[in-house]
């Protein structure tokens, strides 16, 4: 058409075509030839004339909710009141070592039967609130268990700590200040057994130190030059309980610093926090301690290792004598296990007793019957502690099924499923329809989360409002397509 004339300039902002031609809306040079032109209209506009402002007003809206949204209320610890009681009841922190007295009567009772609240016999430390390990409950003072009406309940029990649970599914029917710490005496044996014994090679020859002979406390007899089998210490330590077994096992297993490391290490593994080593016979020692729930996932474990589980139902041994051969000719003598249950309870299986004067008695016994396989736990007592395992295993095979359980026995770290991580995704998607969204994974999603798991202010809110619509303008600019003019000259 005469007169029509394209007009064409770097970064013009608005293109008008009329039957006078073609010109540059605002500022610019005048660039027109003569002639004509054909303009596709698609072609020849500019970027924010075409741009539709829908999407960035959503943004910006999206945005100003944020801003103004009320900060969230900071979380608040959640405690436990039963609706009978007079108290809130929080929980202790299970790392505590209070030095409560042994229980010489048996402490309240709280139940969802009676509503009570639990509170020991010499009052507990003060409730606390971290996260016990096992369930909140196995953290109070006093007896924790829940039964229906009906049910009986747990025997009494002349110790400062107990604790009875299921073996195959770890349920905590009852217990009594699970996690304190107290000296576990010999029964920290069991942890020396799971950590060392399947790394040594039962034919191994060890030659038996002065040290070893001069050790106090229980010896199986151990004669400094005599030579003995690795199977001979194992035995000696979870039969005999002989504390010059336990010294050289730590010998063999790379010296007493680098033994109990392992076994802290070991008892790290299994998630039993409570126990501190300083050596691998449970003597007394400043500072070391265990706690029933710790020594009842170390008897669990012992059953689950083959090896072990056949020393801790293993009744009588023939130890050999002073000498240095190892064949049939050299004497030996009969020690037998200190474990009174194997050969009192039917269907015992396990697994280890303990006594000092400092820690009086400990006993961690388990058995199986029906099917169904328990393991107690007793620290402190006064008394004979094989029978109050017994009572408590009697009290596990008659009410087990009906008690509702108070806690778990927790598995290792290496069986604990990882969480599940959902696939990268891109920040900003298409849904159906065309229109942009917001992907978990995304930039914004993520510093919406943190604001609103940090509880922010309302001043961080508005900041990080508009900090999300200046992300989402700037990712719909690069991601949209800028088209040039097109012109032509004749």
């Amino acid at each position: 058409m005469p007169g029509t004339r394209a007009v064409t300039r770097a970064g013009t902002r608005a293109v008008t075509v009329g039957a006078c031609g073609v010109t540059e809306a605002g500022s610019g040079v005048d660039t027109s030839t003569g002639g004509s032109a054909t303009l596709d209209p698609a072609m020849t506009r500019s970027p924010r004339a075409r741009r539709p402002a829908t999407p960035v007003a959503l943004v910006w809206a999206l945005g100003l909710a944020i801003a103004i949204a009320p900060a969230p209320a900071a979380a608040t610890p959640t405690v436990t009141q039963d609706p009978t009681a007079s108290a809130t009841v929080t929980t202790p922190t299970a790392s505590a070592v209070p030095a409560w007295p042994p229980a010489t009567t048996a402490p309240t009772v709280s139940s969802a039967a009676t509503g009570q609240v639990d509170q020991g016999a010499d009052g507990g430390p003060a409730a606390g609130t971290e996260e016990v390990i096992g369930g909140q409950r196995l953290g109070l003072p006093g007896i924790q268990v829940d039964l229906p009406p009906g049910t009986p309940q747990p025997p009494r029990v002349a110790a400062t700590a107990w604790l009875v649970a299921d073996l195959d599914n770890g349920e905590v029917l009852a217990a009594n200040r699970a996690h304190v710490g107290l000296a576990p005496a010999s029964t920290l044996k069991i942890l020396t057994a799971i950590t060392l014994v399947p790394d040594l090679d039962p034919d191994t020859v060890y030659t038996a130190t002065d040290a070893d002979a001069a050790i106090e406390g229980s010896k199986v007899g151990l004669v400094a030059g005599s030579r003995y089998t690795v199977k001979d210490l194992v035995h000696g330590l979870m039969l005999g309980s002989g504390n010059d077994t336990a010294n050289a096992l730590a010998t063999l297993g790379g010296g007493l610093p680098e033994a109990t490391r392992r076994m802290s290490e070991k008892a790290a593994h299994l998630q039993a926090m409570d126990t501190h080593v300083v050596n691998t016979s449970g003597l007394d020692a400043p500072g070391q301690v265990s706690s029933a729930y710790d020594l009842a996932i170390f008897g669990r474990e012992a059953l689950a290792e083959p090896t072990v589980a056949r020393l801790v139902r293993t009744t009588r041994y023939r130890f050999p004598g002073k000498g240095r051969t190892l064949g049939p000719t050299r004497s030996r003598f009969e020690i037998q296990n200190h474990n009174r249950l194997l050969r009192n309870y039917p269907g015992a299986t396990g697994v280890k007793n303990g006594y000092t004067v400092q820690a009086r008695g400990s006993f961690v016994g388990s058995a199986t019957r029906g099917g169904r396989s328990y393991v107690a736990v007793v620290l402190r007592a006064k008394g004979s502690t094989w029978h109050m395992a017994r009572d408590l295993l009697d009290w596990a095979f008659l009410a087990g099924r009906s008690a509702r359980p108070v806690g778990v026995l927790v598995p290792p770290r290496s069986e604990i499923a990882p969480p599940e991580v959902a696939p990268p995704a891109q920040a900003l998607g298409v849904a159906e329809g065309g229109a942009p969204t917001m992907r978990a994974g995304s930039p914004l999603n993520s510093l919406v989360g943190v604001i609103r798991s940090a509880g922010a202010g309302r001043i961080t809110w508005a900041v990080a409002g508009l900090v999300a619509c200046l992300s989402v303008v700037l990712l719909l600019r690069r991601r949209r397509p800028l088209r040039r003019t097109a012109h032509s000259r004749t």
